[in-house]
């Protein structure tokens, strides 16, 4: 002001509240795909925003520069979200959070191979689907030792007897949950046994077969040993039939095996016979008083005859011996020897007659002892005994 006046101004002086860049995600976690909210906290004059994320794979953010945006996640992973808080006059600052994103968890068990009783522990093979996301693993062992287990990698299981066992596998997150589970199977041990229907038999024979191996997954093969004359229908079968064409004594065996535990046998032995038979050797005639005789024999199937008969006119009167004793026979006449032979499959029988002769004696009557030539004297012969040849003789002749 002054003599001729006044006058006045003014201006306003703006002193800016620093920034302090803050916020608030409406989680920290989600499972994709999710979309996070942002409530912007900040304080502080004129600031511009710019919302980032890092990684950024697979993430989408609504208007960076604006004060809340959404963030769309669409990928597992561990996230560090950030908010600079700006202006030109004091400066930049900044909020950061972590923000975990995951999905439904996985698991998937590798089968075990069949294994004998009496097997190894055995640890089955596992995979899992976001196994670093993944917030309670829990495994049922039904029938093994140990029974359960709480853990990413289960430990070696015991199954000590043969039998159906089952492994499960659970996993769960927030986002939900998943299993998993094989059957183990352990093989019973094979122990090879069978019945024959008969191990005694008559040429031509079947023999039928029951097979009562216990024991899993088994293979069979039957054999016979010798094998001539021998037919098996179908050797690997469970029960074949055995058919045998030739007397003998033989071996049956049956071999059970498979891959896993191993091969086991079971043998018994079968008897085949045929009709037995005997033929005795004609004895020449001989002179009484002569010395004990002994008939020859050949028998047919002689190791499988069960019994032997004799009968003899003779002394001795009989025997039960394949091989006969020397037999006297007294007085003079007609005697027979009968062989008897038998077993399971039949009988047979031979004879032969034994001719002793009486000893000579020579002894004749003339019709005269006297006479005038020419004369002629007749004879009567009284000799006895068996098979004469007779010469007469005078002398002087």
């Amino acid at each position: 002001s002054n003599a001729c006046g006044m006058d006045s101004d003014s201006i306003t002086v703006r002193v800016l509240e620093p920034l302090v860049a803050s916020a608030v995600l409406d989680t920290t976690f989600g499972c994709i795909p999710v979309t996070i909210g942002t409530t912007n906290t900040t304080v502080g004059d004129d600031p511009t925003y710019l919302w980032t994320v890092t990684p950024m794979t697979g993430v989408v953010i609504t208007s960076p520069a604006s004060a809340e945006p959404n963030i769309t996640f669409n990928q597992v992973g561990t996230y560090k979200v950030t908010l600079t808080a700006s202006n030109m006059l004091c400066g930049t600052t900044m909020w950061m959070d972590s923000v975990t994103i995951s999905d439904d968890p996985g698991v998937m068990l590798t089968p075990i191979p069949d294994f004998c009783e009496g097997g190894p522990a055995v640890t089955p093979g596992v995979m899992y689907t976001n196994q670093a996301y993944i917030d309670q693993f829990s495994w049922t062992f039904h029938g093994g030792v140990p029974p359960s287990f709480n853990g990413a990698a289960p430990p070696p299981i015991l199954f000590d007897t043969s039998g159906l066992y089952s492994i499960v596998a659970h996993v769960s997150n927030a986002c939900g949950m998943d299993s998993d589970s094989i059957t183990v199977r352990v093989l019973e041990p094979l122990v090879a046994s069978a019945v024959l229907d008969t191990t005694f038999g008559c040429i031509p024979v079947t023999i039928g077969t029951t097979n009562t191996t216990v024991g899993d997954d088994p293979t069979y093969l039957w054999t016979v040993t010798p094998m001539t004359g021998v037919v098996i229908t179908s050797p690997a079968s469970a029960e074949p039939n055995i058919t045998f064409n030739q007397v003998g004594t033989y071996k049956v065996t049956l071999t059970a095996s498979n891959m896993l535990c191993g091969t086991t046998m079971w043998m018994d032995s079968v008897t085949i016979s045929d009709d037995p038979g005997v033929t005795l050797t004609p004895i020449p005639d001989f002179c009484e008083g002569g010395p004990a005789v002994t008939p020859g024999v050949m028998y047919v199937n002689q190791a499988y005859i069960d019994q032997f008969s004799w009968t003899f006119g003779g002394v001795p009167g009989s025997s039960n011996a394949a091989i006969p004793p020397p037999i006297t026979f007294n007085p003079s006449g007609l005697y027979s020897i009968v062989a008897h032979v038998s077993n399971a499959c039949g009988m047979d029988s031979d004879s032969i007659t034994v001719r002793v002769l009486e000893p000579l004696v020579a002894s004749a009557v003339l019709d005269t002892t006297f006479g005038c030539i020419p004369v002629t004297i007749g004879t009567t012969n009284t000799t006895v005994g068996d098979d004469p040849t007779y010469l007469w003789t005078v002398t002087p002749m």
